[in-house]
């Protein structure tokens, strides 16, 4: 999982940003980087089709210090219009 490493913020013991999904090991089911990395947009479960998006995962910056949500059932609201460079989507492939 791509999340910040080192004392935060400002001395990361490995490189800070987006890595390739199979930077790290595969989990038992074959899926590579299903938290860290970016947060995801998605749908919050229940939500109406009016209601602002949501982000799950956790990304790059989160840090135990002050982030505990970087696992896939973790959600945050955010507006459409974000253009925080740790957001993002994730994308499955079958087959590879």
């Amino acid at each position: 999982m791509q999340t910040f490493h080192g004392t935060f913020p400002h001395e990361p013991t490995a490189p800070v940003g987006t890595v390739p999904a199979d930077a790290f090991p595969a989990n038992a089911f074959g899926l590579h980087n299903m938290t860290g990395n970016v947060w995801e947009w998605t749908a919050a479960p229940g939500a109406a089709a009016d209601d602002p998006p949501a982000l799950r995962g956790g990304s790059y910056l989160c840090h135990a210090s002050y982030c505990r949500r970087y696992r896939t059932s973790a959600r945050t609201i955010a507006t459409s219009d974000t253009s925080l460079g740790h957001t993002g989507f994730r994308l499955a492939v079958a087959g590879h």
